[in-house]
């Protein structure tokens, strides 16, 4: 197993991890979970960024109630992406091909593809 893979798998385990302990927040006052630190921790760097967004759209159920929740409060929490960093993540989606292997693509990915491209298209729309 590469590195990437490893890297890649464990920030799969830390959007595993909030999907489970963010049901126990009772109110917005409280912390945010050590697995969403530690995610934005990641995000702090572009390679680190892209890496967290790719895996939160391959890694979040579609039958979990939260987790457009969970993707909205890491986008809303995290730095911003530049411009350049965003193309690079539209570059691996393949969005292209989106729809000729929409049989491959769960329904997942295509619902948390929306909601990344959602937030990112409405912020650019005000700069």
């Amino acid at each position: 197993m590469s590195m990437t893979n490893y890297v890649g798998n464990d920030v799969k385990d830390l959007i595993r991890q909030t999907l489970k302990v963010i049901r126990s927040l009772v109110n917005n006052e409280q912390d945010p979970p050590a697995s969403l630190l530690k995610l934005n921790m990641i995000a702090e760097r572009e390679k680190g960024w892209l890496l967290v967004v790719e895996s939160l759209i391959e890694t979040v159920p579609d039958d979990d109630s939260l987790g457009p929740a969970v993707i909205t409060l890491f986008l809303d929490e995290c730095p911003l992406p530049s411009k350049d960093t965003v193309h690079r993540l539209l570059c691996s989606l393949r969005l292209d091909q989106a729809s000729s292997s929409s049989s491959t693509r769960k329904r997942s990915w295509h619902r948390n593809t929306c909601i990344v491209l959602g937030k990112y298209l409405a912020a650019a729309s005000y700069v």
